[in-house]
């Protein structure tokens, strides 16, 4: 069996604030194999993001970062100085980010970021990164390459940002690609056609992508293995297969009674009741038991461990076969 391309544990990132202390992320352990699209889905604010971005460096100043484990490749994440992270973000690990819009530089040529890319890592002389960045921008579903090279973002809508952005990220043939939130905001035919691209993308390369989303449908119909974040914490872990059949967390069967799929015209849409917690404090119980209805006295008082169900599937609930049985 193949070594993880990436492999993280127990990470923790808290932000000190003036008078409090926020909890972000508490304890995150998970891995992703060489080729693998892994999806990580949870409401606003559940850690998603923050997880990824405090691994490359890319969190605020006021953020202490701690982890047990961080081995990309043969890379010791842990050890490496802000300069020797810069070398691997961009040309080893690609990053889509949330907005295009904002992402780009508002007064710099489209054509001219995408070579920024490949010229900061050394990755093509200036000639070479010119002619890769119209290939790019043609692989990437870009029009009329060589006149919309010249464009500045504003002139392009926001799937296309979208695919410059995807352009920028693959630009030096990363062997991982984060992709945060990349269909926000964008309607559902470009959704799917962006989703499209980076599976032709991820073929092509035999590239491994993690997926973060609060798209519970892009995740179970894009990625092999989906992740659920609940309040800095994994609650599950499990094949896409496993956890459309079998969720063994009560925030996983909320997530999907929450959304509607085709041809489900006459069933209810059930939203999780409550709101997420306050996360000011480390986590000492279930974060999730004041909105759950499978709490007892066990779930107030102590927190469960990740655990192994079976072979895959991984879940942090005390009661997870009640909560199997009910979905069956």
């Amino acid at each position: 069996m193949a070594e993880p391309l990436l492999q993280v544990e127990n990470l923790y990132t808290q932000f000190r604030r003036a008078d409090d202390t926020v909890y972000a992320v508490n304890g995150v352990s998970f891995s992703v194999d060489p080729g693998e699209v892994v999806g990580i889905v949870g409401e606003s604010g559940s850690g998603k993001s923050v997880s990824m971005m405090s691994l490359l460096g890319l969190v605020r100043g006021n953020a202490v970062v701690k982890v047990d484990r961080a081995r990309f490749k043969t890379y010791d994440l842990k050890k490496l100085g802000s300069h020797a992270l810069e070398d691997i973000r961009g040309r080893e690990i690609g990053v889509v980010f949330q907005d295009p819009m904002t992402s780009l530089n508002p007064v710099m040529r489209v054509g001219d970021q995408v070579m920024e890319a490949m010229m900061a890592h050394h990755y093509a002389t200036p000639k070479a990164a010119f002619q890769r960045t119209l290939d790019l921008f043609h692989e990437v579903g870009i029009p009329e390459v060589v006149n919309r090279f010249r464009n500045y973002p504003h002139e392009f809508s926001g799937g296309m940002r979208q695919r410059i952005m995807i352009a920028i990220a693959v630009a030096c043939e990363p062997e991982l690609l984060i992709a945060d939130e990349p269909t926000t905001a964008l309607d559902v035919t470009v959704q799917m056609q962006i989703l499209a691209l980076l599976q032709e993308l991820k073929e092509r390369r035999n590239m491994s992508i993690m997926m973060i989303t609060h798209d519970f449908g892009v995740a179970t119909n894009f990625c092999d293995r989906i992740m659920v974040m609940y309040a800095g914490q994994i609650v599950e872990s499990a094949t896409v297969q496993d956890f459309i059949a079998r969720p063994a967390h009560p925030y996983s069967l909320g997530l999907k009674a929450s959304i509607l799929e085709m041809g489900s015209r006459n069933r209810e849409l059930v939203p999780v009741p409550g709101l997420p917690p306050v996360v000011t404090r480390p986590p000492t119980r279930c974060s999730f038991a004041e909105r759950c209805t499978f709490a007892i006295d066990r779930c107030r008082e102590e927190l469960p461990a990740l655990r192994m169900l079976e072979s895959g599937h991984l879940v942090a609930c005390h009661r997870s076969e009640e909560v199997i049985s009910r979905a069956g």
